[in-house]
């Protein structure tokens, strides 16, 4: 498994992986362990986590309550898609943005706006 990039939850103790496996990864950094996979279509070439106590909206599906302790990311993809997942809910993203072109990266303002 190729890695693409990584991050670090600036809340809690877990990596967010990219990877060409066309999957991204949580990580429990003391144990070691993949806490969640989370498969997608296309090459994963960014990941990062959201700010804690941001907003995230999207006119067809509303708001997001982020509070996310380490559990919401943003995943990048080469077939020009931005996943929302929450660890939370499942390994399906709970809100896909679509790109004009492929997501080489991704930033979250740490203030979260």
């Amino acid at each position: 498994m190729s890695i693409s990039d990584v991050d670090w939850s600036a809340t809690d103790c877990v990596i967010a992986s990219a990877s060409f496996d066309h999957s991204a990864r949580t990580w429990d950094v003391p144990t070691g362990k993949c806490t969640g996979t989370f498969g997608v279509e296309g090459f994963v070439q960014s990941v990062v986590f959201a700010a804690e106590g941001g907003q995230l909206s999207h006119p067809a599906a509303g708001p997001l309550n982020q509070g996310s302790g380490g559990h919401v990311f943003f995943a990048g993809t080469t077939h020009k898609d931005i996943h929302v997942f929450d660890g939370r809910a499942g390994a399906q993203p709970v809100m896909t943005v679509r790109n004009d072109a492929m997501v080489n990266s991704l930033l979250v303002n740490a203030n979260g706006k």
